[in-house]
């Protein structure tokens, strides 16, 4: 697969990852399953070979769990389980993650009352 095509793929699958964080966040376990569900209806290879299948089949199992799920609950920790799917396939290739920075953020000033 052409490098610009699985960059696609990926920020896709990470769009559809946080829209379903967001919904459970707000309540919405409709729509946070709309979302699982279309994770888990996309299982193309991407072609991440023998090192990232198990990454993939992890994550689709996931989605697919939270696609069923029958409570925020359930459905938030299929969104845990597609995150360690994700980034386990991030660390195996050695591929930074989406939004993650080197160092953390400054936290000076914080909790501090004016």
């Amino acid at each position: 697969m052409p490098p610009e095509v699985l960059r696609w793929h990926m920020s896709e699958h990470n769009g559809r990852a946080s829209a379903a964080r967001d919904e459970v966040i707000m309540g919405d376990l409709p729509n946070a399953k709309t979302q699982l569900a279309w994770l888990a209806e996309h299982r193309e290879p991407l072609g991440v070979g023998a090192v990232g299948a198990p990454f993939l089949t992890a994550l689709a199992d996931a989605s697919q769990a939270g696609a069923s799920a029958s409570s925020l609950t359930e459905a938030g920790t299929a969104i845990g389980r597609t995150t360690v799917a994700c980034s386990g396939c991030h660390s195996a290739f050695q591929v930074r993650l989406p939004g993650i920075t080197a160092s953390p953020p400054s936290t000076e000033g914080h909790g501090k009352r004016s």
